[in-house]
């Protein structure tokens, strides 16, 4: 389910139906020392978890009988499947999951499902206000995923198959090149650093008053500046030199950043 812009900016919290209302956390949620940055970082990994990286990481006892499973059967498994079976697991998820709902988060080992609630009965029972199960397990961790700005699943180069071993050697090489210059951006895409950009650029946000916006915002932000300083350039050399080609685009800066 791919949320619209509407819902990712918003600051309010998305209701999933008969699960919960997710919320979409500030920077200074995420900054409260009893969460911390780091802290933040492992319920997203936990959240684009997958049972291979499960059982290769996490459990490698459960690795072997993995890799023993038909493509069939590894398909009709999902991490899901794994938290109903590892107590210490589910703990962190229910964890991760309480950071990101208004609600509160149990488990019920009748029905292995997680419910949500905000009251007790007389009896402290919690009174549930819906449930997640394995069916929406992917669907729910991807909308919260999509609210954070984060893509669930990373896009990956297979290797060819080479003719020659200087082919193979020369396409080795390129490869390293692209590696390096990944680990660049992704350093310089990383929160900490989107945060202190945007205060020190922006005409409005500053150190100060950033940690009420949403994780979502802030990258909606960082990416209006990015796009407005390329248009700014733009401007001031059409202004200086003309634009004989015609090229000059003055409708630029409210064009949507909206990715398909």
């Amino acid at each position: 389910m791919k949320l619209d812009y509407a819902t990712l900016i918003s600051p309010y919290s998305l209701f999933f139906h008969r699960v919960g209302h997710i919320k979409c956390p500030t920077l200074k949620e995420i900054w409260n020392p009893d969460i911390t940055y780091s802290s933040y970082n492992i319920f997203l990994s936990l959240l684009m978890m997958d049972m291979q990286t499960y059982c290769e990481k996490f459990n490698p006892e459960k690795n072997e009988w993995f890799n023993s499973l038909s493509d069939e059967g590894k398909q009709a498994l999902n991490i899901f499947d794994m938290i109903a079976e590892d107590r210490k697991l589910r703990e962190q998820y229910i964890y991760v999951l309480e950071f990101f709902f208004v609600e509160n988060v149990s488990w019920d080992d009748y029905t292995r499902m997680f419910y949500t609630y905000l009251d007790t009965d007389e009896n402290g029972v919690p009174i549930p206000v819906g449930a997640i199960s394995k069916p929406i397990w992917n669907e729910l961790c991807d909308a919260i995923l999509q609210r954070c700005g984060v893509k669930n699943k990373d896009s990956k180069d297979d290797k060819p198959k080479f003719k020659n071993k200087i082919a193979e050697k020369i396409w080795l090489k390129t490869q390293e090149g692209k590696k390096k210059q990944k680990e660049k951006e992704s350093k310089s895409m990383e929160l900490p650093n989107i945060i202190s950009a945007v205060s020190a650029f922006s005409k409005t946000l500053n150190i100060i008053n950033i940690w009420d916006l949403t994780v979502y915002q802030t990258y909606d932000q960082f990416k209006r500046l990015r796009n407005n300083v390329f248009f700014d350039i733009s401007s001031t050399s059409v202004a200086a030199y003309g634009d004989e080609k015609g090229q000059y685009n003055s409708e630029q800066w409210y064009e949507t950043i909206e990715e398909n």
